[in-house]
C-alpha cells in the first residue's frame, strides 16, 4: 500500500474557542501521540485554500506547506482549491 505509514488529520473547533491558541496546542500533543503510538512517518492535512486560519494553525503546530491542489474538492457544486501541509516524524 503506497499510503502505509501516512495518516490524514482533520479538525474543527467551535467559533467560541477560536483564536485562543487551542488548536495548535492540541495538534502538537495529538500528532506526537500518533507518532508515539503508531508506526507513522507522515501526518498530513488538506485545508481549503481560502481557509487561512486553518493554515496558520497547521504552521503553528509544526506542519510544513507542501503545495496547492487546484480544483481538488467539489463542494456544493463548485470546485475549490485545497492546500497540503505535512508533519514528518523526527
Amino acid at each position: 500500500n503506497i499510503h502505509y505509514k501516512n495518516a490524514e488529520i482533520s479538525y474543527w473547533l467551535s467559533v467560541k474557542y477560536r483564536g485562543k491558541g487551542v488548536m495548535p496546542h492540541v495538534l502538537k500533543i495529538f500528532t506526537q501521540s500518533l507518532f508515539d503510538s503508531f508506526d507513522l512517518h507522515r501526518i498530513w492535512a488538506r485545508p481549503f485554500e481560502h481557509n487561512k486560519a486553518s493554515q496558520r494553525v497547521l504552521l503553528k503546530a509544526g506542519f510544513n506547506y507542501e503545495g496547492l491542489l487546484r480544483d481538488s474538492i467539489l463542494k456544493e457544486g463548485a470546485f475549490l482549491n485545497s492546500t497540503v501541509y505535512a508533519l514528518i516524524k523526527k
